[in-house]
């Protein structure tokens, strides 16, 4: 498995983009197969045979999802005949090809290879901070984020931008101090922004029972300018 492979001792030194060169040069040979084999995979789930074979049987909601998968993947992979790429930075796609593993569409092995390089560094490398992952992107940015003063007491936020970024770009909260003045950090998505005025409400596993008196947030590749309040 991959997360086995980046576990290994020449993985846990070196900068971001040097681990990534390393992994990608080990692992690119063994995957070729494997990964011309997912885009045949999904390209048949777009629209082949493979697909309409599998829904001939399937439920209402299987075939519900099966059309917003094909949706949402089907520039990335229908592009892709030598190079696996799809946009894992939007949460749409990440949630959609999640919801396919839930409906029977992909199997978890499957949905593994698709996310597995843009989310194990981070897990597996501790020492790899969110701003090496950044700078690696975007060498040029110098500010991610800030504290933020509120009251807070429910599982949502609401975060509205004052700036245009220049791509889609994640927003996470990176950690909150409760009223006792205890923290604890966790990275949450809150939403997915792009242009001026666009409002998030998304905020998980946030203890009801406890208000957060100042949290962190942070834009995962690019300095986002706006407003937070608790809702």
């Amino acid at each position: 498995m991959l997360s086995t492979e980046l576990n290994k001792p020449e993985y846990q030194t070196g900068t971001y983009a040097q681990r990534l060169a390393l992994l990608k040069s080990k692992t690119e040979p063994a995957l070729g197969k494997i990964r011309k084999d997912k885009i045949k995979l999904l390209q048949a789930f777009i629209g082949a045979t493979q697909l309409r074979d599998r829904l001939a049987s399937a439920t209402d909601t299987q075939q519900a999802a099966a059309a917003s998968v094909a949706e949402a993947i089907q520039p990335a992979y229908l592009a892709a005949e030598e190079t696996f790429s799809i946009n894992l930075a939007d949460p749409q796609v990440a949630g959609l090809l999640a919801s396919a593993v839930s409906v029977g569409l992909l199997t978890a092995e499957e949905e593994n290879y698709l996310i597995g390089l843009a989310t194990y560094p981070r897990q597996l490398w501790p020492d790899v901070t969110l701003r090496d992952v950044v700078e690696h992107f975007n060498p040029a940015l110098t500010d991610i984020g800030e504290w933020t003063e509120l009251t807070y007491s429910g599982t949502r936020l609401a975060l509205t931008l004052t700036q245009s970024l220049p791509e889609p770009s994640l927003v996470r909260v990176e950690s909150c101090e409760s009223v006792n003045g205890q923290n604890w950090t966790a990275w949450q998505r809150i939403a997915h922004f792009y242009n001026v005025g666009e409002a998030g409400l998304y905020l998980a596993d946030i203890p009801r029972s406890q208000l957060q008196r100042r949290i962190r947030w942070r834009g995962e590749y690019y300095a986002i300018s706006g407003t937070v309040a608790g809702v």
